[in-house]
């Protein structure tokens, strides 16, 4: 998990968007989370079926924002 939060927060960075941008992508796909919560699914102080799920969710949206507007291919 620890590597999912990594690459999560690098994409994040990479793309210069934020975590007000990502919870409204993960609402978008069905995942409600909080500023709070994602923060410390972030850093890593929840660590529970909820960060799991917000974790994969996250990474299926930038993989797409990648696609989409960065022009890469995953």
């Amino acid at each position: 998990m620890q590597e999912q939060r990594d690459q999560v927060r690098i994409l994040l960075c990479q793309y210069h968007l934020n975590y007000f941008w990502l919870m409204c992508e993960l609402e978008k796909i069905g995942i409600s989370v909080d500023k709070s919560s994602l923060s410390a699914i972030l850093t890593g102080r929840r660590k529970r079926k909820k960060a799991e799920t917000v974790l994969n969710g996250s990474l299926q949206v930038l993989k797409r924002y990648g696609e989409i507007y960065a022009g890469e291919e995953n």
